[in-house]
């Protein structure tokens, strides 16, 4: 079946104005079935620009604008289209990637900086996370959690944990582990605890099993943020952790050894070289479409270095490439360059003194 099967199949060539909550994504959902064959919309209507300039150009998809006119195309031609961005055959090998900074160890609750989590994320994950979406656009996607909410004075949080998953060691994913979690992240009292206010911590037993599948939080202060700062608050194997206590709660032991729910298992890790991953068999969100069986996480501190690799194809994603080097990276032949608006958390500190005494 191709891309648009879903589409109606008397679905015809339309004109549309875009309306104020509407993303490339939603409006190929509405009229093609599915949001993913967006691109058809944005080449139909930068083809039509040329002979009626009414047509909006669309240069970013994620950046539509209220009142733009767009080109619907039939569900046969967007069909014809998308035939061309369907994904190449997955390849053996591996996913070789350019680091700067090796990360420092696997344990989320001890350690959370970006180049900590370059190797976590493969392995471990959080409840919810920030998506890119294909139309460019940045939301809230829920991973071990399936929905979540707060209540009006954004005090108590309540977590609908996603069923079925378990962890690499088979320690079943639900509410207890959950709770684990969380009470080891605040025990430990590290960085990773403390990108939530402490004046917003859990109060004294607010961290609650409602049932197998649900947890709730209760906070000591009103927090609306909260859901952000658990973006970067990764899940392990409570049964790992506690069979490997080792009489520093598990730190040393959790740092070396991985055990969560994540897509990918470690491999092998050279220190100061390089990092390797593979496919989890039994992943939970299964392997439908093109994934890498193998990533590879190389240590290259140099952005010249980085910028050689990238050119002659001995990695495939750089992570470190000076900002006036992009214009002529991205004219190497099979070289993109992209550019992503996503949120970052930016912590902002009072001297209390003067006016804020």
């Amino acid at each position: 079946p191709g891309v648009l099967s879903a589409a109606p199949p008397s679905q015809g060539e339309q004109v549309y104005t875009v309306g104020l909550a509407d993303s490339m994504w939603t409006i190929a959902e509405k009229y093609l079935g599915n949001g993913a064959a967006y691109p058809a919309i944005v080449d139909a209507t930068n083809a039509k620009v040329a002979e009626d300039p009414t047509f909006a150009e669309i240069k970013d998809p994620g950046l539509i604008q209220p009142g733009w006119k767009l080109l619907i195309p039939s569900a046969a031609d967007a069909e014809t289209t998308m035939e061309a961005y369907k994904p190449a055959a997955p390849s053996s090998r591996p996913l070789v990637w350019a680091i700067k900074t090796e990360g420092r160890g696997f344990d989320p609750h001890q350690f959370d900086y970006d180049y900590d989590q370059n190797i976590q994320r493969p392995v471990l994950e959080p409840l919810m996370e920030y998506k890119v979406m294909p139309d460019g656009s940045v939301d809230f996607v829920g991973i071990l959690a399936e929905s979540w909410e707060g209540s009006e004075d954004a005090k108590v949080w309540t977590f609908y944990l996603r069923p079925g998953i378990t962890f690499h060691d088979g320690t079943p994913w639900n509410a207890e582990a959950a709770k684990w979690n969380f009470e080891r992240l605040f025990a430990l009292n590290k960085v990773p605890a403390t990108r939530i206010p402490t004046n917003a911590w859990p109060v004294e037993g607010g961290i609650e099993v409602v049932d197998d599948m649900t947890l709730r939080i209760t906070l000591q202060n009103p927090f609306g943020p909260f859901i952000d700062t658990l973006v970067k608050k990764y899940m392990i194997s409570p049964t790992a952790a506690q069979e490997n206590e080792g009489g520093d709660n598990c730190q040393t032991w959790c740092n070396e050894n991985p055990v969560g729910t994540g897509p990918y298992l470690l491999e092998e890790w050279v220190k100061g070289q390089q990092i390797s991953f593979k496919q989890n068999p039994d992943y939970w969100g299964g392997w439908e479409g093109n994934h890498a069986q193998r990533i590879i996480q190389r240590y290259v501190p140099e952005a010249a270095t980085q910028k050689l690799l990238l050119e002659k194809g001995d990695v495939d994603l750089a992570q470190k490439i000076e900002l006036d080097d992009l214009d002529a990276v991205a004219q190497v032949p099979g070289v993109v360059v992209e550019e992503h608006r996503v949120p970052r958390l930016i912590h902002m500190y009072m001297v209390q003194q003067g006016p804020f005494e």
